[in-house]
């Protein structure tokens, strides 16, 4: 059977499955603290979305770990961002979150508040229009790790912060996720 009898969609499928795989086994190494499922209301670009989840990142990077935390980015939270665009073309996406030293006790309100005025677009004094912003601790560290790769094999994005962090047979590997 040669190369033009195979379908040709069927191994593009098959190399986004294997690169999902890779993904999800290479970040599900380390159990990731909390998982967060972001939504846009109305029309906005991915890249706005991501800026949004930075700057809340900082914010509680600030309130942990002081405001000089980028001097020290071992001591911060990092994060896997997984981002596809609905059939709408609004940005939606999974974040998993990982705290140096786990989540911090007691601190749990303050950041589901913090981030539920993460979009300007939901609505005034709470109220809930089409976006949301779900924090929450992950029951299957399996599961939320697979299901925030999963936009590898659905043509979107999987971002890494900065400060990210992942085991290899050797060790610690770190990502240099700055462009050169």
């Amino acid at each position: 059977m040669g190369l033009q009898d195979k379908d040709p969609w069927k191994s593009v499928r098959q190399i986004r499955l294997e690169a999902q795989k890779g993904w999800s086994e290479w970040l599900g190494q380390e159990p990731f603290d909390m998982f967060l499922t972001m939504t846009s209301s109305g029309t906005t670009h991915p890249e706005a979305m991501l800026k949004r989840f930075m700057y809340r990142r900082s914010q509680i990077n600030t309130i942990l770990y002081g405001r000089n935390w980028r001097k020290k980015d071992s001591e911060a939270m990092s994060a896997v961002i997984g981002m596809e665009r609905h059939k709408s073309g609004n940005p939606h996406s999974h974040i998993l979150l990982r705290f140096p030293g786990g989540f911090p006790a007691g601190r749990w309100l303050e950041f589901r508040n913090l981030f539920s005025g993460w979009d300007p677009k939901v609505g005034k004094k709470g109220t809930h229009v089409d976006g949301f912003c779900r924090l929450e601790a992950p029951d299957d560290q399996d599961h939320v790790v697979s299901y925030t790769t999963k936009y590898v094999c659905k043509e979107g994005d999987v971002i890494l912060t900065e400060n990210f962090r992942a085991l290899t047979p050797q060790g610690k590997l770190e990502i240099n996720t700055e462009e050169q």
